[in-house]
């Protein structure tokens, strides 16, 4: 076993899809990154600079480990970014019936306010206006609605 036995895995998936696991080893002194004998489908070597080097189906990469404090990061700005760009039809959740009707049809809204409530299953969904615009409807309370159903449009007002 060896030096190879106490060596953390890596787990990776191929470009045809293929499931790899292999232990990760450190690189070959005076080797080049990459190098060392990776010829086989999926090996993985660990640079001196921290650079995992991954060889599967004739391909080698390089991956940049990545913090959990970084990962987070990451995934609050990719949130940030998608609350940015969103979106103004106002969909339903799930299959149900229309609860409820909070404004009229050409009512001014601001971000979070209640528009439309959906009952399904016994509980009740309610859909805020995602910014602040001119809602338009397209359901009216008691109507059954199907799941992604258009129930409404949010449309930004025009800074002109």
């Amino acid at each position: 076993m060896g030096a190879d036995a106490a060596a953390p895995t890596i787990r990776f998936r191929t470009a045809a899809g293929e499931v790899v696991v292999t232990r990760l080893r450190p690189a070959t002194a005076g080797a080049a990154p990459g190098a060392g004998g990776i010829d086989r489908a999926g090996e993985a070597e660990c640079a001196p600079d921290g650079i995992v080097w991954v060889h599967a189906d004739g391909v080698t990469s390089a991956l940049e480990p990545v913090t959990r404090r970084q990962a987070m990061e990451r995934r609050l700005a990719q949130r940030e970014r998608a609350d940015a760009a969103s979106d103004p039809e106002l969909r339903a959740p799930m299959p149900g019936a229309v609860a409820a009707v909070h404004v009229a049809d050409g009512a001014r809204v601001v971000t979070g306010d209640r528009i439309i409530t959906i009952e399904a299953m016994k509980m009740e969904h309610p859909l805020a206006a995602p910014h602040d615009g001119i809602v338009t409807l397209a359901a009216a309370a008691g109507d059954q609605v199907r799941r992604d159903q258009v129930l409404a449009r949010v449309t930004p007002e025009s800074t002109e």
